[in-house]
């Protein structure tokens, strides 16, 4: 299915949208501005309901004004005609502030019954089309990249959000291990947050996390390169950037192989289909296709 985009609409997922704003070669601190500036706009005007289904979703701000924040985004121009925008979400374990995923349905502690929760993220670039998902108002979702062009390489994999301390004696911190392919699932390795806040207010615990840091990236032979902490990235053509791009990210609900409970505070998902993000046979456990209509 070809990608329906439009430089110029809003936010148009289920979760959060991202506008990247046009990035000419300039210094970095004009650029983070720029972004800043956009995502304000882009975020404007959404407003939240509770999911209608048990997937995890990306936190909204207007779902809870006192604890979400929108994620964070920093773009590298290159100067060879392309720019790297990176996106992480992360919470601060003090203050309980900022971005990640909250899980407001699943009403249980998912280390231990669940993989781990995963993401990918719909670039929007309009020169890659990315991995189909689901079909949102018109609009269609499609998740990593499906060419290995400017510098990115093929990613239609689920990826794992960080491993955390599930009880006293187990801990997953700095374990998770994100890969290059779905065929490498049993080496992949994924948190499922904490549980120790009511989010949504309803008297349950809510599951909530982070994502875009992986403390351990395999490539396709099983290599480690080391970890990608400071969050996910993809490059684009510069002149493609000029006139803003939506990006958003997507949840999965990755099943068990092994819980993060039964191994060590990261959870194994059992068959490669769990972390295909997209396309011919992919996790349609994810916040789209089961929130479907959800932070609109």
């Amino acid at each position: 299915m070809s990608r329906k985009w439009n430089p110029r609409s809003g936010p148009h997922r289920s979760a959060w949208g991202l506008v990247v704003a046009a990035m000419r070669p300039m210094r970095q601190r004009r650029i983070r501005h720029l972004l800043s500036a956009s995502l304000a706009l882009a975020i404007t005007g959404m407003a939240a309901d509770r999911a209608l289904a048990d997937a995890p979703s990306t936190k909204v701000p207007s779902q809870n004004p006192t604890y979400f924040q929108t994620p964070t985004v920093t773009a590298q121009n290159n100067g060879d005609g392309t720019t790297t925008v990176t996106v992480v979400a992360v919470t601060d374990p003090m203050t309980g502030v900022g971005a990640g995923w909250v899980w407001t349905t699943h009403n249980a502690d998912c280390n231990t019954d669940r993989a781990g929760v995963g993401f990918a993220v719909d670039w929007n670039d309009p020169q890659d089309s990315g991995f189909h998902v689901t079909t949102l108002n018109g609009v269609s979702i499609d998740v990593g990249s499906t060419k290995a062009v400017n510098g990115n390489t093929i990613d239609n994999v689920v990826h794992p959000t960080p491993g955390t301390k599930v009880s006293a004696t187990v801990d997953g911190t700095g374990k998770e291990v994100d890969v290059a392919t779905p065929s490498q699932f049993s080496l992949w390795r994924s948190g499922c947050g904490t549980d120790t806040r009511d989010l949504a207010g309803d008297g349950h615990l809510d599951p909530e996390g982070d994502w875009g840091p992986r403390n351990h990236v395999l490539d396709a032979s099983g290599t480690d390169t080391g970890p990608q902490n400071g969050g996910i990235s993809h490059t684009y053509l510069t002149a493609d950037l000029q006139n803003g791009i939506s990006i958003c990210a997507v949840m999965y609900d990755v099943h068990p192989g092994k819980t993060p409970s039964q191994n060590g505070g990261v959870g194994i998902p059992n068959k490669a289909s769990e972390i295909r993000a997209g396309g011919s046979g992919h996790n349609t456990d994810n916040g789209d296709q089961h929130d479907r209509g959800v932070f609109y």
